[in-house]
């Protein structure tokens, strides 16, 4: 008799656990994944131009907006590929982009860039 109620007791702590461990399901919309931002050069001169590519995917195949931002310089382009132009101060500036899909959903990542001074040129030998 002993035994059988601490096998009852066993089996619907068994159950109990059970419903736990069971995983949540998504709701159905995941964000974009970015799975590469980068530029063919990090330091620039003031002025200087780079090309920046954002390569991202969604899961669910919808399709991707991307949405650029800067601390300083300007761009030229739009999509997942642009040109960024240094300003003319040096300094450290950060180029942003958000990957939004068309249900609303979101990635953003950020790169940083040096502008320094042209190197001068010696004069007379030295």
């Amino acid at each position: 008799m002993k035994s059988g109620i601490v096998l009852i007791a066993l089996l619907m702590l068994i159950g109990l656990c059970g419903a736990c461990i069971v995983a949540p399901e998504p709701d159905g919309n995941q964000p974009p994944l970015i799975t590469s931002l980068e530029a063919k050069y990090m330091t620039l001169y003031p002025r200087g131009g780079t090309e920046i590519k954002c390569t991202a995917t969604d899961p669910e195949g919808d399709r991707l907006n991307y949405k650029w931002s800067c601390t300083g310089g300007t761009f030229d382009g739009a999509g997942p590929i642009i040109t960024w132009e240094a300003p003319r101060s040096y300094g450290e500036y950060h180029i942003m982009v958000i990957v939004e899909d068309d249900e609303g959903k979101s990635a953003k990542d950020t790169l940083t860039f040096n502008v320094i001074g042209r190197p001068q040129e010696s004069c007379c030998g030295n």
